[in-house]
């Protein structure tokens, strides 16, 4: 990651681009920051607690994960009420708010964008009514789950 090639000169190695001087700063920034790795798992795992939170509460999981050209939804269910497009908003803690104050208006127009999109590329969803659902995850410091809370019709359009 900071290193480059050092030219042929009977032997290959590699030597740091960045100065001794900043890397101690940098590897202590990157110790306490999560690992892409870290905050990948820790969404899937509250996505796998949405779904079946979701499925417990009369939902059917039709799809996870689903790319679109906007971007991606968490996941499509359906209910009596017709299809849902789930985002799923977790945290550990409430130092930046709790989870659904995450669905900003920005957030929002991407939602619907996603749902337009979704229900366009599908046809067998073309007669079906649909909304955006958020699912709030949220766990105490030490990961215990303390609320799974689905909030229907979340974003208005």
């Amino acid at each position: 990651m900071f290193c480059r090639r050092i030219p042929f000169d009977g032997h290959i190695g590699l030597a740091p681009t960045v100065p001794t001087a900043s890397f101690p700063t940098i590897a202590r920034i990157i110790a306490f920051m999560p690992t892409n790795r870290a905050r990948k798992n820790f969404g899937d795992s509250a996505e796998r607690v949405a779904a079946l939170h979701l499925e417990q509460n009369g939902y059917q999981i039709l799809a996870r994960n689903v790319r679109t050209r906007y971007g991606e939804i968490d996941i499509v269910a359906q209910d009596a009420d017709g299809i849902a497009f789930v985002e799923v908003k977790a945290r550990r803690t409430r130092e930046h708010g709790a989870p659904e104050e995450a669905i900003t208006p920005r957030k929002q127009l991407k939602l619907v964008q996603l749902g337009d999109a979704f229900i366009a590329e599908n046809e067998a969803f073309h007669d079906k009514a649909w909304r955006i659902d958020v699912v709030a995850v949220e766990l105490d410091k030490t990961g215990k789950l303390i609320r799974v809370e689905v909030i229907k019709n979340a974003v208005q359009f």
